[in-house]
C-alpha cells in the first residue's frame, strides 16, 4: 500500500516492482514518469476531452457509444517542464490535438489523426522529438517512432535515424511501403531517400536549450539526477475515428546524452505503443529501458481486457497510465 494507506492496484504493483512507480512520504502513490494524467475509469461524454490532454473531470453517463466519436488523445512526455516552458508545451500539446482532431471530424483516419498530432509535436523545439530533440553523448542526434493500425495491427518503426524532420512519417511509410516492421540507422536514412524524403541538416534538429543541457550532463562534477530534470520526454498519441478503429503513434529523441546506437522502448511493438480495435491504443512515455521490461503498451491493453467483464453497456473506458495513454470503446 502507499504511504497514505491506501492498497496498490495489481498493475501499481507491477510498475513499482520494476521502478516505474515510487512512494514519496505523505503522498499517494506517485509515478517517476510525472504525466499529469492518471488513470481514469469513467463513463463520459467525449465532448469533455475533445480536442485536449486526457483530463478526469466528474463522470456523465453517456447514452450512445457512437455519440462519443471521434477520439483523439495526446501526450507531450513524461518529465519535470521548467516553469518558463510549460506554457509553450501546455499549448503545443492542445495545438496537437486540435490538428488531429480536425482530421478525425472530416472522417480521416485514426492513423491520420495520430501521425499528423505527433508531427506537429515534432516540429515543435519544445518536445523531445523531431527539431527539440535532446543530443547523445556525442552532442548528435538519434530518433525513434513507431505507428500502428488497430484495424490490421500493421505497424511500422524506424530507429536512430539521424536528418529527418519527421520520423513519424518515415515510420508510417515503413509501414506503409514495405514488408518490415522497422528499418533502423543508415538502413532507415537509405529507405527515406528511395522514399524522396528530404533530408535536413543535423544543426536544424538541434536548439540551444538541447545544447546546453548536453554540454552540462558532460561535466565531470554533473549529478545525473539534476540532469534529467528539465527535460521533456517522449511524444505521442492515439485516436479513435468515426469508424471505430483504433490508432497510436510515438517519436522520440530518446535519453539525453544516451550512447551512440542506443534504442529504448519507442519503435518497439508492444513497448512504444500498440493498438488493436478489440481493445484499445496505447502509447508510451518514460524510462524506455523499465517500459521495455514489462512490455508496458500490451501490459495496459492486456489490463484492459481483463476490465471487459466488468463493463456495462456504452462503457467508455479511459486510461490515462502515468507511462502511456489508452481509449476504448465497448461494444455489446
Amino acid at each position: 500500500m502507499d504511504n497514505m494507506g491506501r492498497q496498490l492496484s495489481p498493475v501499481e504493483n507491477r510498475l513499482f516492482r520494476f521502478g516505474l512507480l515510487t512512494l514519496k512520504p505523505g503522498s499517494f502513490a506517485h509515478y517517476t514518469s510525472q504525466l499529469s494524467y492518471w488513470l481514469c475509469r469513467c463513463k463520459v461524454q467525449s465532448s469533455r476531452f475533445r480536442g485536449n490532454a486526457v483530463h478526469s473531470n466528474k463522470p456523465k453517463t453517456s447514452t450512445k457509444v457512437m455519440d462519443m466519436l471521434p477520439v483523439v488523445v495526446v501526450h507531450g512526455g513524461a518529465g519535470s517542464v521548467p516553469r518558463e516552458r510549460s506554457d509553450k508545451a501546455s499549448s503545443g500539446v492542445c495545438s496537437a490535438a486540435q490538428v488531429g482532431y480536425v482530421i478525425l471530424q472530416r472522417g480521416g483516419s485514426s492513423m491520420d489523426a495520430v501521425v499528423e498530432a505527433v508531427t506537429q509535436m515534432e516540429n515543435n523545439p519544445v518536445f523531445n522529438a523531431g527539431c527539440g530533440s535532446v543530443l547523445t553523448n556525442n552532442g548528435e542526434v538519434e530518433m525513434d517512432a513507431i505507428v500502428m493500425d488497430g484495424k490490421t495491427l500493421a505497424s511500422g518503426a524506424v530507429s536512430a535515424v539521424r536528418n529527418i524532420a519527421n520520423p513519424v512519417q518515415l515510420a508510417r511509410l515503413v509501414m506503409d511501403k514495405t514488408s518490415h516492421s522497422c528499418l533502423t540507422a543508415h538502413g532507415a536514412n537509405q529507405f527515406a531517400r528511395a522514399m524522396d524524403v528530404p533530408e535536413v541538416p543535423q544543426e536544424s534538429l538541434i536548439t540551444e536549450y538541447s545544447r546546453m543541457r548536453w554540454r552540462k550532463n558532460l561535466a565531470p562534477d554533473a549529478n545525473p539526477v539534476e540532469c534529467q530534470m528539465g527535460k521533456m520526454g517522449t511524444v505521442g498519441a492515439v485516436a479513435v475515428d468515426l469508424k471505430g478503429n483504433v490508432a497510436c503513434a510515438t517519436s522520440t529523441g530518446g535519453l539525453l546524452n544516451q550512447m551512440e546506437g542506443r534504442v529504448g522502448d519507442t519503435p518497439c511493438i508492444g513497448c512504444g505503443g500498440y493498438a488493436d480495435n478489440q481493445v484499445g491504443a496505447v502509447s508510451t512515455t518514460g524510462h524506455g529501458e523499465a517500459i521495455m521490461k514489462v512490455t508496458l503498451a500490451r501490459l495496459i491493453l492486456f489490463h484492459m481486457e481483463q476490465a471487459t467483464g466488468h463493463l456495462h453497456d456504452g462503457e467508455h473506458i479511459i486510461w490515462g497510465e502515468p507511462v502511456g495513454i489508452a481509449s476504448r470503446l465497448c461494444y455489446k
